[in-house]
């Protein structure tokens, strides 16, 4: 899929044109029981140049929020700070293991309880450039970015799921950021699984 601000339309100093493409996968290992799902996606400008405010949103086809800004935080790379990975171009693979340990009726109702383990990971593929004379003179530039070509952001953890008539999910997910530059962790609490 695509976003895009064409200059016809009166941007003539901001057009531009995202691709987003996005795979989600399911596999059954134990029928009705366990699932090995991921979502593998890649981001990036493909025309024009991206405005600063928008570089960390994130095009997504199955959002359940009204801002879902980019990598990093509650629907992309859990425990790892919103925002974190910024760039013109990423790649991200979200890995769980679902576990549906238990399964009742109750008020004519149909509940599962699921565990899950999962693996979030992001790179940014093209930086953002930036012009460094810009900035003030008596800041310090490393202070505020990283020289070094990005690397592998990885976080991973656990999370519990109370679903109700297959479609009514709440969800409890906690990630640790792998390395300490991207966050320690974060509890998620929200309405559905990730992808």
């Amino acid at each position: 899929m695509t976003m895009t601000a064409p200059s016809f339309l009166g941007n003539s100093e901001s057009a531009f044109t995202k691709l987003a493409l996005i795979y989600r996968h399911y596999v059954p290992v134990v029928a009705n029981k366990v699932t090995f799902a991921y979502r593998l996606g890649y981001q990036g400008t493909i025309d024009g140049e991206t405005p600063f405010y928008m570089q960390p949103f994130m095009i997504t086809t199955n959002t359940k929020v009204t801002k879902n800004d980019g990598l990093g935080g509650a629907k992309s790379l859990r425990g790892i700070l919103r925002n974190r990975v910024v760039g013109d171009a990423f790649t991200y693979a979200n890995l769980e293991l679902r576990y549906k340990f238990l399964q009742f009726t109750k008020w004519n109702q149909n509940f599962y309880l699921a565990l899950s383990g999962f693996g979030d990971f992001g790179m940014v593929t093209k930086p953002i450039e930036i012009d460094r004379s810009l900035l003030p003179a008596l800041e310090n530039y490393y202070d505020y970015f990283d020289l070094d070509d990005d690397k592998l952001h990885t976080a991973f953890g656990a999370g519990l799921h109370i679903a109700m008539n297959q479609n009514f999910i709440l969800a409890v997910d906690y990630g640790l950021a792998a390395d300490e530059r991207d966050g320690k962790s974060g509890m998620y609490i929200s309405i559905g699984f990730l992808f």
